[in-house]
């Protein structure tokens, strides 16, 4: 899911928009969570970043890696 992501990540919202809601889905069914279970709970008690935030770490970490080679 994350590789490439620096290249999608500044695409379109509603495709964003599906990709976080199978994110969520997905750490939901992986820990046992009900469907209704808001997404900032999870993202507390799991210590996960949500798929926007994790997807610009690993943006900024690949800049970095590629300035510092």
């Amino acid at each position: 899911m994350f590789y490439g992501s620096s290249i999608y990540a500044g695409g379109i919202r509603q495709n964003m928009n599906y990709l976080t809601a199978i994110y969520n889905q997905t750490i939901k069914l992986a820990m046992g969570y009900v469907k209704s279970t808001p997404s900032h709970v999870i993202y507390a008690e799991t210590g996960l970043l949500p798929l926007r935030k994790k997807i610009e770490l690993l943006t900024i970490t690949d800049i970095i890696k590629s300035i510092i080679k």
